[in-house]
């Protein structure tokens, strides 16, 4: 593989960047050589390891979580016919340098149709900058859920219908992905017309996906988007097993399709978790619930909420989006559940119909 790149004089050379984070870029690149068939448009996301910041115990465990694990959950994901909706991991490898021990890992993947790149100045035939140095522009993928928000109410259940399907199969096998949020939902497409209209999605980033084990180790605190999260994954586990399981998918999906819908982000649990009992076990009474929920959502309620009847109460969406947000987990509902529930079988019924 190469980096795309363009001369623009005799000492700069232009690269496509699509993406950047505290540890690396997303560049474009381009095969050399023939494949049958060819691959689509690529990516590579370039990886400084950092194995103190990034809190892995070699890289070797990173290129297993960036490259390997992704792999894998594709090739699980064929055997239900759900591959499509994750973005497709082509090749991966990894570098040390053998004077400093950099190391470096390079993610190859496919590129999203309709993402624009933000033009990267480097000198001629050099990779890219020097770590540290600043984009030239404001760069970000152009291709999430975010860069379409709002979307319709169909729209959006059509969305969080896909994401349930991926989560559904991905629990069935005891997966859990952790860091469900909008940056991680690409659009690949859009099918439908008019009212009907709805983004088909690839769901990415794998990196922090665990196996669910019973009566195995306290998964790890502190991980993912907190925004995103249930008060389950956010809290310190002291127990030593395990207290969380895949309905930390769904709820962090609820939290997507609340945001993707109003184009607000819920309330941090942060903000309100003072205001509400910590007592898991007992769980919240149908009132308490309801606070809870009004309270993380306040844009529910508003007038003309895509998820509240006229009078107020919570219509079809919004009560499918309460038993996702659940504040504790055995009270919510599954993936499975989900995708049972009426709101998601006519959801999919319309999609079919067009």
């Amino acid at each position: 593989y190469a980096l795309t790149r363009r001369r623009v004089n005799g000492k700069t050379d232009q690269l496509d960047m699509y993406g950047q984070g505290g540890f690396g870029r997303v560049l474009g690149c381009e095969l050399i050589g023939m494949a049958d068939p060819p691959p689509p448009p690529l990516v590579v996301k370039r990886i400084n390891v950092d194995l103190v910041r990034m809190r892995v115990p070699s890289g070797e465990a990173l290129f297993e979580r960036e490259v390997q694990t992704p792999m894998r959950v594709a090739a699980l994901l064929d055997e239900v016919g759900l591959a499509h909706l994750l973005l497709y991991i082509i090749d991966g490898y990894m570098s040390a340098d053998p004077i400093t021990n950099a190391i470096i890992i390079y993610v190859v993947m496919e590129r999203m149709s309709g993402a624009k790149p933000t033009p990267l100045l480097v000198p001629t035939g050099a990779a890219e900058p020097s770590d540290g140095l600043p984009a030239t522009a404001p760069c970000g993928s152009g291709v999430d859920i975010y860069d379409h928000i709002p979307l319709s109410p169909f729209a959006a259940r059509m969305v969080v219908k896909q994401m349930l399907e991926v989560e559904a199969a991905l629990h069935a096998r005891n997966l859990v992905h952790r860091d469900i949020k909008p940056d991680n939902v690409l659009v690949a497409g859009w099918k439908g017309v008019g009212a009907w209209r709805y983004p088909r999605i690839k769901l990415a980033d794998f990196s922090l996906m665990r196996l669910i084990e019973e009566g195995g180790a306290a998964l790890t605190f502190g991980v993912g988007t907190l925004d995103y999260q249930p008060p389950e994954q956010l809290r310190r586990q002291l127990s030593g097993v395990l207290d969380y399981d895949g309905r930390v998918d769904v709820f962090a999906t609820g939290m997507v399709w609340y945001a993707a819908v109003t184009g607000q982000p819920p309330i941090a649990d942060s903000v309100t978790r003072a205001e509400f009992h910590e007592d898991v076990a007992r769980g919240d009474t149908d009132e308490e619930a309801l606070r809870y929920f009004h309270r993380r959502f306040p844009a529910v309620a508003a007038p003309g909420s895509p998820f509240s009847n006229p009078d107020g109460s919570l219509n079809d969406d919004g009560t499918l989006l309460w038993y996702m947000t659940l504040r504790w987990r055995h009270q919510r509902l599954t993936a499975a559940q989900c995708l049972e529930h009426h709101v998601m079988v006519m959801a999919a019924a319309h999609a079919a119909a067009e």
